[in-house]
């Protein structure tokens, strides 16, 4: 009886997944993409769409997983977050500003303790948008700093201007940003969502 029940409800599933096509063909169009940060509206398309209901609870449940592992994994929020976060752990010396204290009588200057996320915003916006960015497969960006292009920018930059002096420096560790932690966590959680990816495109397959 037991095996009898499973057969019928793999039997169900295969009905209803033959019935409601088209919109599993539309969610395998979808989820096929080289840059992740399409997905994101791909996705709020496809839980807009009439036959959504219609899909089984697996299949939206991993969509749903794949949806909240964007935001760290993507090529803007995700890479952001990531340069940024490595500039904010290794840059620390480099961007630490002397602010006058104005509780100080000799008016002495001391260190701020920290780096104010203004200037983490504008050094991580400029080593991006001033960078050779490749994707040369789904687990594997390049990113190549130019010193010469961030040069330029930290000193027209209002909030990085100063910064220039300690160019080389912070090009040199800026450099070996492919190496750091930082890097590697951000290339496993893409490699992670592209795995969960394929894990759909299979299950369709098999259906």
């Amino acid at each position: 009886m037991r095996i009898d029940q499973r057969k019928r409800e793999e039997e169900r599933k295969d009905v209803l997944f033959l019935n409601n096509l088209p919109i599993y063909r539309k969610i395998a169009s979808s989820i096929n993409v080289e840059r992740l940060y399409e997905l994101k509206k791909k996705l709020t398309e496809i839980r807009s769409d009439d036959n959504w209901n219609m899909v089984d609870s697996s299949t939206k449940s991993k969509l749903k997983q794949i949806e909240s592992n964007l935001y760290y994994s993507d090529e803007h929020h995700g890479l952001f977050y990531t340069v940024r976060e490595f500039i904010s752990n290794n840059l620390f010396d480099e961007l630490k500003e002397p602010l006058n204290s104005p509780v100080n009588e000799f008016n002495e200057s001391f260190e701020y303790d920290g780096v104010h996320d203004e200037v983490l915003d504008a050094m991580t916006g400029i080593v991006i948008n001033n960078s050779d960015f490749e994707i040369i497969y789904e687990n594997n960006i390049e990113l190549r700093v130019s010193k010469d292009k961030l040069l330029e920018k930290l000193e027209n930059d209002a909030y990085t201007k100063g910064y220039e002096k300690s160019i080389d420096v912070i090009y040199t560790k800026l450099s070996n940003i492919k190496g750091s932690r930082e890097w590697s966590d951000y290339i496993s959680k893409r490699a992670a969502t592209f795995k969960q990816i394929t894990e759909i495109h299979c299950k369709m397959k098999l259906n």
